[in-house]
């Protein structure tokens, strides 16, 4: 069973099972990060995420829209396309999840996942293949503890500024860059 690119939806991994990532190297060597003191103010508002990994022979990216709010909630609405073994496979992903911040550690707590939309394309894509790799899917997310409503999933945030937010994922190493919107 192949499982989708992230965990529990926390930008640094959306990876998502949900959907952890490569660092896509948005942010300038030179940019610096705002004092610690200042992150739980910086992480307010609207950003633009852009991860990247692989896993199993398939290379997945993704765009996501995040919304981190004063009530500690986070949302993610966004996109991923997954490639390998002559398929090409895209979705949408909406994701809630809560967070926290302590210091430089961030916390989120993933609350739900849904990916919908999805479209699989390649030579070898039967409509059977096709309703099967979909409910394999389907079932991965079910079945995915690091998909399951409760999950925890902790990021160091390297840098975090007016414009630019870059995290690590503590448990998998992989990196994402967010822009603020607007």
């Amino acid at each position: 069973m192949m499982k989708l690119a992230t965990k529990p939806f926390h930008p640094a991994r959306l990876g998502l099972s949900a959907l952890g990532l490569t660092a896509l190297g948005l942010a300038g060597c030179s940019q610096s990060s705002a004092p610690v003191d200042d992150f739980p103010s910086l992480i307010l508002g609207d950003w633009i995420c852009n991860g990247a990994m692989r896993e199993d022979g398939m290379k997945a990216t993704y765009t996501v829209d995040v919304s981190y709010n004063s009530d500690g909630t986070v949302r993610g609405i966004g996109d991923m396309n997954m490639s390998g073994d002559g398929l090409k496979i895209t979705g949408k992903m909406d994701l809630l999840s809560t967070w926290d911040l302590s210091g430089k550690l961030l916390t989120e707590t993933l609350v739900s996942i849904d990916v919908s939309d999805m479209e699989i394309s390649g030579e070898a894509v039967t409509p059977l293949s096709r309703q099967i790799f979909e409910d394999t899917v389907r079932e991965g997310l079910e079945t995915d503890e690091s998909l399951q409503p409760g999950e925890v999933s902790n990021s160091s945030i390297d840098l975090l500024n007016d414009t630019t937010m870059k995290v690590t994922d503590l448990d998998e190493g992989s990196q994402l860059t967010c822009n603020r919107k607007g």
